[in-house]
């Protein structure tokens, strides 16, 4: 038995270096005078994949790739296909085949909605960003609506609501936790961490918001709760580690 479990985690180390000795990496044009920088991607041994052509492109943890062209972001693939087409002003994540992305609407456009369907985006000057979900085929699987939307497992969307309370949306769009929470997180396995007066260490830094490392939160009153909204722990905690298999650490 020890001996084949040495093998087996021979075999998983090997995998795990074959695998990054595959990943894709980011190549470089340097800019000139008249041109700015632009990004491509090539393999371990220098081919190039696709040619500096982008103006960003960023590496997501899942092995896919934002890229920017012609100003709109889509998500390439490590062959350098298009996953998600270039349509849209910005592209939070990719998971599962759907992207967050967003569109940059004028503010009075009847789009520009929240989840109680008023219009409160009064602080935006002349057009606004706003955060959906789309599909390969470009579908809003999740419209356009939202300030900001991630994906969580088991077809569950965290979103924030006009007022900046947290709550849950299921595939269709329709809300299945209230927004309630002055912090959340997206669903990991079948839990997620709700709080109230609590910060998430890294906000704002999207390698922490959406990355399926483990996360530490910290301050106010933190709980864990299951999909049915229902509080699985009603514990006070100083902080919370959540991972991505769905165990939590405190």
């Amino acid at each position: 038995m020890k001996q084949l479990s040495l093998i087996i985690i021979f075999l998983f180390a090997f995998a795990n270096c074959y695998a990054q000795k595959q990943q894709p990496q980011v190549v470089e044009q340097l800019a000139g005078a008249t041109t700015p920088k632009m990004y491509g991607l090539e393999d371990q041994d220098g081919k190039i994949i696709t040619e500096a052509k982008f103006h960003t492109l960023e590496e997501l943890e899942n092995g896919f790739w934002v890229a920017e062209w012609k100003g709109k972001q889509g998500v390439l693939d490590n062959a350098g296909s298009w996953v998600i087409a270039p349509d849209y002003v910005s592209i939070r994540q990719f998971k599962d085949g759907k992207a967050v992305a967003a569109i940059k609407i004028h503010v009075g456009d009847p789009r520009v909605i929240n989840i109680n369907g008023g219009n409160n985006y009064s602080d935006y000057q002349d057009s606004v960003a706003l955060y959906g979900v789309v599909d390969s085929n470009g579908k809003w699987i999740i419209p356009a609506a939202y300030r900001f939307i991630e994906i969580g497992d088991g077809n569950t969307f965290l979103y924030q609501d006009e007022y900046e309370k947290y709550g849950y949306l299921n595939e269709k769009g329709e809300v299945i936790i209230q927004p309630l929470f002055e912090y959340a997180t997206a669903f990991h396995g079948n839990i997620a961490v709700i709080s109230e007066g609590g910060v998430m260490a890294g906000a704002g830094n999207s390698e922490y918001l959406f990355s399926n490392r483990y996360r530490i939160y910290s301050g106010g009153t933190w709980s864990i709760i299951g999909k049915d909204g229902q509080v699985i722990s009603t514990t006070v905690y100083d902080y919370i580690r959540l991972f991505s298999d769905g165990r939590a650490a405190f």
